[in-house]
C-alpha cells in the first residue's frame, strides 16, 4: 500500500492530538486529586478553629461574669462598710408629710434695725452684739431678763429673752471689760405694744458668738504728768492773781 505525504501528515497530527488530550486529562485529575487533599485537610482545621474559639468565647464569658460578680460583691461590701460608720438616727429620715416653711430670717446688723422702716415690723431678724450694761428682770415675768446689745458703732438695741439665754453671758461690756458677743434671733418690734412702745427684739433662740473678756489697763504715772503740769501752772496764776489783788488796795 502506498501511503502518501498527505496521509503521513495527517497521523502525525492525530498522534499529537491524542497526546495533548491524555496530558489534559491527567492535569484534570492531578488537579481533582489535589482539590481532594485540600479539603480532607482544610475541615479539621476549620472544626479545630471553631471549637477553640467557641472555647475563647466561654472562658472570656465566664472570666467576666466572675469579675463582675467579684466587683458587685466589692461594691456591697464598701457600701455596707461605710454604712456601719453612720449613725442615722429617726431625724435623719424625709417626712413626706412634712409641709413646706415660709419664713424668711432677715440677716442684719443693729445699725440697720435703728434706721428700719415699718416693713420689718413683726419679721424675723438675727443680729450679733456685744452685751453691755447689765440684765435686768423683766417687770411681773421672772421668766424672762433683758439685755442690751450694742454694735460696732455702739448703736444699741433692747432685747427680751428667755432667762436661760441670759444666763450665757459671762461678761458685760463696761471699762476695761469687752462683753460677751451674742447672736439672736427673734421678732424684731419696731415700737412694741407689749413694753411701751420701745424698739426691741423678742428673742427666740441666742447663742455665744464671741466670749468675753477683762482687759487689763495699765496706768503709767507718766500718763498724769501734762495733767500735772496743768494743774501747776494754774495753781502758780491763782497765786499771782491774789498777790497782785493785795497789793492793789
Amino acid at each position: 500500500m502506498k501511503v502518501t505525504r498527505g496521509t503521513k501528515a495527517f497521523a502525525a497530527c492525530g498522534a499529537a492530538a491524542h497526546g495533548a488530550a491524555a496530558g489534559v486529562a491527567a492535569l484534570a485529575c492531578a488537579l481533582v486529586l489535589a482539590a481532594v487533599l485540600a479539603v480532607a485537610g482544610f475541615a479539621p482545621a476549620c472544626a479545630f478553629a471553631v471549637e477553640s474559639t467557641g472555647n475563647t468565647a466561654t472562658a472570656n464569658q465566664a472570666g467576666n461574669t466572675n469579675s463582675n460578680t467579684n466587683a458587685n460583691k466589692n461594691a456591697n461590701d464598701n457600701l455596707n462598710l461605710n454604712m456601719s460608720y453612720l449613725d442615722l438616727g429617726e431625724e435623719n429620715f424625709v417626712d413626706p408629710q412634712q409641709q413646706p416653711d415660709s419664713s424668711f430670717i432677715y440677716d442684719t446688723t443693729i445699725t440697720d434695725l435703728a434706721t428700719a422702716d415699718t416693713y420689718l415690723e413683726g419679721q424675723t431678724v438675727q443680729v450679733v452684739g456685744e452685751v453691755v450694761g447689765d440684765r435686768v428682770q423683766a417687770e411681773m415675768d421672772f421668766d424672762h431678763m433683758w439685755l442690751v446689745l450694742a454694735d460696732a458703732d455702739s448703736t444699741t438695741i433692747s432685747c427680751y429673752m428667755d432667762t436661760k439665754y441670759a444666763s450665757l453671758v459671762d461678761t458685760f461690756g463696761r471699762y476695761g471689760q469687752t462683753g460677751t458677743q451674742l447672736q439672736v434671733r427673734g421678732a424684731f418690734n419696731l415700737s412694741c405694744t407689749e413694753h411701751q412702745g420701745q424698739t426691741d427684739i423678742h428673742v427666740t433662740y441666742a447663742s455665744i458668738f464671741a466670749k468675753g473678756s477683762v482687759n487689763q489697763v495699765d496706768v503709767k504715772p507718766t500718763d498724769f504728768l501734762f495733767g500735772l503740769v496743768l494743774v501747776a501752772i494754774g495753781l502758780l496764776m491763782m497765786g499771782i492773781f491774789f498777790v497782785v489783788r493785795e497789793r492793789s488796795r
